[in-house]
C-alpha cells in the first residue's frame, strides 16, 4: 500500500511595478494498493507480477487575486478519480 500528500501554495506580488497579488493553494490525498504474485517454477527462479489500483481526491485549487481596486476569489472544483496503476512482471533470479 502506498499513501500520498501533496500541498501546494504559491504567490505572485507586485508584477512590474504595479500592485498586483495572486495567490493559490490546493491539497491532495492519494491512496494506491499493489496487488502480486511470485511463481517459484524452478529452484533460484520466479515469476512475479504486480498490480495497482488507485485513488485520488484533491480539496480544489483556491486562487485569489489582488489589484489596488479589486480583490476575486476563486473556487476550483473538487476532484476524485480511481484509477489503475503500472502493471509489471518480474523474472526473479534467486541467489
Amino acid at each position: 500500500m502506498n499513501v500520498n500528500f501533496t500541498s501546494i501554495s504559491a504567490n505572485e506580488k507586485n508584477i512590474s511595478g504595479s500592485t498586483y497579488s495572486d495567490e493559490f493553494s490546493a491539497t491532495t490525498f492519494g491512496a494506491g494498493f499493489n496487488f502480486g504474485f511470485d511463481w517459484y517454477f524452478t529452484a533460484g527462479l520466479s515469476l512475479g507480477g504486480k498490480y495497482t489500483l488507485g485513488f485520488v481526491s484533491s480539496g480544489g485549487l483556491e486562487e485569489t487575486i489582488t489589484s489596488s481596486t479589486v480583490t476575486i476569489t476563486y473556487k476550483y472544483p473538487k476532484m476524485s478519480s480511481f484509477g489503475t496503476g503500472v502493471a509489471s512482471i518480474l523474472l526473479n533470479v534467486h541467489f
